[in-house]
């Protein structure tokens, strides 16, 4: 679903600078703009070593594996407990008990029961998992079933591989089934309407899990990927986290790599690119070594997100967006941020995804695709105020439209009001009028791409703008 964004991410280089931009503000507002970052950057520059954002070698996470043995076996004293209190016994129990929700939209997908298949297959604690899958599928294609077969016969066919299971937790089930803990929305693909469309209905088999997590159906996953994405997830500096990235690629023979190569992770720290209707994205990535704390960014991406299941209360699935695709990122990330939601990426891989899908069935013959589409792009505009390029500043879809595709639900499902949204096109250093983005690649990538401790001058620019504005 997501070959666009592949070029951005597969360059195994330590830092993939795609773009570099320069383009001053200017006026007072850009005056005002440039003070806010300018008197962080100074702070931060002055600061030694980690204030700086220089590459200071963290130690590296326990694997998940031993930290739950440690539950079992003799009792930690509580000077080693302090030395890293993530892998306490209380931390590892804590964890434990929290349940995760998953996401999974699938378009005529031969690989979606495999991601199911390994979601639930390298988990430390997969009876914690509930997957709530939208498959939109040909009815002559069994290969397009989401469900594993395996899963659907008798109990003894539907275990997971115990050696598997046992060789990430010691304490797991064998006998673990996994299709009572997979909700489906099974439909015909010609009904379908786009990724976005498919992720409402998904949203709306959530039952009250602690933690929402959002994928596309192509993935393959590390060990215990749980406990990573909750630990992940415990060490953002954010109330309201949103881990989000494009993962890392799977292999050209579709496997994940050994642990001892899953060294390099993703860091979405640029603009990339400009849509034709006005609004930025794909979005681009840095790649980068792994680091124990997640790294600060601006921007969302579609292919994994995880944070708490309040996320999809306070800002919920938009259903009006028949077709969306370039577009669907940057007005999640506005939406999120406005509603006082922060953005990182997880400093270790938590899934690889597979690109390369040429040949797969996509939506374009579905009747109205492009009428429809043109309408959710219209949409994106009005919701952003997206202007016209140049110098006039008017905007290309009036506030005052009468295009109900356009403007249904806005108030439900446009911007929030914890942070004003012209603020953030300042946060992420997105020029709107020039459709270009600037001194991205001073700041999110350098000072956000070494390993860690990083600094907060983030936070501090944050406060700065949505103050000022």
């Amino acid at each position: 679903m997501h070959a666009r964004r592949l070029a951005l991410i597969a360059v195994p280089s330590l830092l993939l600078l795609l773009l570099l931009w320069t383009t001053p503000h200017g006026g007072s507002h850009a005056a005002a703009v440039s003070a806010a970052w300018d008197g962080a950057e100074r702070r931060r520059a002055a600061e030694p070593g980690p204030g700086r954002g220089v590459r200071e070698p963290a130690a590296p996470l326990k694997n998940a594996p031993a930290a739950a043995a440690a539950d079992g076996g003799e009792e930690k004293g509580e000077e080693e407990e302090d030395k890293d209190p993530l892998l306490s016994r209380a931390a590892v129990r804590r964890r434990d008990q929290r349940t995760i929700f998953v996401s999974i939209a699938a378009f005529r997908d031969s690989e979606a029961a495999d991601t199911l298949r390994s979601m639930y297959e390298t988990a430390r604690r997969p009876e914690r998992i509930f997957a709530g899958v939208v498959c939109q599928r040909a009815e002559s294609m069994p290969e397009e079933r989401c469900i594993p077969p395996e899963w659907e016969g008798p109990l003894d066919a539907c275990r997971l591989n115990a050696s598997t299971a046992r060789s990430i937790d010691p304490a797991a089930d064998p006998a673990f089934c996994p299709r009572g803990n997979v909700r489906l929305t099974d439909m015909p693909a010609a009904q379908a309407r786009g990724p976005c469309h498919a992720r409402y209905l998904a949203t709306l088999l959530h039952a009250g899990e602690d933690f929402f997590m959002m994928i596309d159906s192509h993935n393959k996953f590390v060990d215990s990927w749980d406990e990573v994405a909750l630990q992940q997830h415990e060490l953002c500096d954010s109330e309201k986290c949103v881990l989000s990235v494009y993962p890392m690629a799977l292999s050209a023979a579709k496997a994940v790599p050994p642990p001892a190569e899953q060294d390099k992770v993703a860091h979405l720290c640029m603009t990339g690119h400009w849509n034709y209707d006005g609004f930025p994205g794909p979005f681009a990535a840095g790649v980068v070594q792994s680091s124990k704390a997640p790294r600060p960014q601006p921007f969302l991406g579609a292919g994994f997100v995880f944070a708490n299941s309040s996320m999809i209360k306070d800002v919920p699935f938009d259903p009006h967006l028949p077709f969306l695709f370039q577009g669907e990122e940057i007005l999640l990330t506005v939406r999120l941020w406005t509603h006082g939601y922060d953005f990182f990426s997880p400093g270790r891989n938590i899934l690889y995804h597979h690109y390369y899908r040429n040949g797969k069935p996509r939506m374009e013959g579905i009747p109205g695709y492009r009428s429809k589409r043109a309408k959710s792009q219209m949409r994106v505009q009005y919701l952003l105020r997206i202007p016209r390029r140049g110098a006039s500043g008017a905007l290309r879809i009036p506030l005052d439209t009468d295009d109900v595709n356009v403007t249904i639900d806005a108030d439900k499902y446009g911007v929030g009001s914890v942070r004003p949204m012209k603020a953030y096109w300042d946060y992420a250093r997105i020029d709107l009028g020039k459709m270009e983005g600037h001194r991205a690649d001073r700041y999110w990538c350098r000072a956000y791409g070494g390993r860690g401790p990083y600094s907060s001058e983030w936070k501090e620019a944050l406060r700065n703008l949505v103050a000022g504005d």
